[in-house]
């Protein structure tokens, strides 16, 4: 992979589960993939949501297939959890997906998702959630604080 999802945004959610993917996201999901198309669902190990182009899903196959223990079922929970549990949506021409109940609820979203690159795929993250997490970096706790008080959030 050569193009990367690097930094971060801030977008509101509204009552209908709408959310605009960032532009320059958008970009390298288009870049990557050519199509207008993200698959998203639940982090696993993190409360949060990973979303990726549909390239990376086909790289994942075979990262799976690769470490794949025909005699243990481990392989099949995270084939899964990494398949099964995702949703692949497409966004409109401003970047704008719905997400499901169960895509909010497994991100623990409400009103706000802080988008944050993670090279080869990106995070959609409660800011809020994100700031109680045990060991998280002081950078990224200043940054995401920052980022509420610009939008008139109390932590």
């Amino acid at each position: 992979m050569e193009h990367f999802f690097l930094g971060y945004a801030l977008n509101a959610i509204d009552a209908k589960g709408r959310v605009s993917i960032p532009a320059d996201f958008r970009a390298v999901v288009e870049r990557r993939s050519q199509a207008s198309v993200i698959v998203l669902g639940p982090h696993p190990t993190a409360d949060c949501l990973v979303a990726y182009d549909r390239s990376y899903s086909a790289l994942l196959h075979q990262k799976l297939s690769v470490a794949r223990d025909p005699a243990s079922d481990d392989w099949d929970q995270r084939s899964v959890i990494q398949f099964g549990l995702t949703e692949e949506l497409a966004y409109d021409s401003t970047g704008r997906i719905a997400l499901s109940k169960n895509l909010k609820s497994w991100g623990q979203l409400d009103t706000l998702g802080l988008f944050l690159g993670s090279s080869e795929t990106f995070e959609i993250w409660n800011p809020r959630v994100l700031l109680q997490r045990d060991g998280l970096n002081s950078r990224l706790a200043q940054l995401v604080r920052g980022l509420l008080a610009d939008r008139g959030e109390v932590e």
